[in-house]
């Protein structure tokens, strides 16, 4: 519901200021949960339907902001990050300005990309995980396994998973590409990361300008719904 009502809005307001390439940036929810709450997950939902829109819909763009909520707090305090998150997604994909320098006097500069999971490979123990980047992948502490991810079994329930990232060459693994090998279920069916109201933990971050990769879900066909 969530996905269609954002589109609705985008197309209204798109025909209010009668200008069909209005471009859109969608702040994805932070983490957020109050303190006397259980963990609906409600807030997933609705970060998955943020990002499906920013995949999908011509002219718009996703500013992650999963590492900039606050336990129990509605209004984070932390405004800076996600004023820069939006500038990032603003010159990616309305002015398709991929790499920013540094300043004069400084050395480098930064991608404007956000990381991205973008497709899964189903494995008989476990799921490949596509996920493009500006440079590559950081993993919070350079830990060897990747927490935040869990696969569903076949009876539709889920578990918690463990996450490396793999160093396999695949044919169809494009340049800037990295795979995240997820096992723990003996016949996966789903595979998601994330998937929470509220953590702290943001255990990966594009390794160039430092965006987190945002929660996602894939389930296989027969599962979706």
């Amino acid at each position: 519901m969530y996905y269609k009502l954002l589109n609705q809005m985008i197309r209204n307001w798109r025909d209010d200021w009668n200008d069909d390439e209005l471009f859109f940036v969608i702040g994805q929810l932070p983490m957020h949960r109050w303190e006397a709450d259980p963990d609906f997950k409600n807030w997933c939902t609705i970060r998955e339907a943020q990002a499906k829109t920013a995949r999908t819909t011509a002219g718009t763009a996703l500013a992650v902001l999963t590492d900039c909520g606050e336990f129990s707090e509605i209004h984070p305090k932390d405004k800076k990050t996600p004023a820069h998150r939006f500038c990032l997604a603003a010159l990616n994909g309305c002015y398709q300005v991929q790499f920013v320098d540094c300043e004069e006097g400084q050395e480098g500069g930064f991608s404007t990309f956000n990381p991205e999971a973008y497709e899964v490979c189903w494995n008989s123990g476990s799921v490949d995980v596509f996920v493009s980047t500006g440079l590559c992948l950081e993993v919070k502490d350079d830990a060897e396994e990747i927490s935040g991810f869990e696969l569903m079994s076949a009876d539709g329930e889920w578990h918690a998973a463990k996450a490396v990232l793999s160093d396999k060459e695949l044919w169809n693994a494009g340049e800037g590409t990295e795979i995240i090998s997820v096992t723990g279920t003996a016949d996966p069916r789903g595979v998601r990361y994330l998937w929470t109201n509220y953590t702290d933990d943001i255990p990966l971050r594009d390794g160039e300008n430092g965006v987190p990769l945002p929660p996602f879900i894939f389930t296989k066909p027969a599962y979706q719904g």
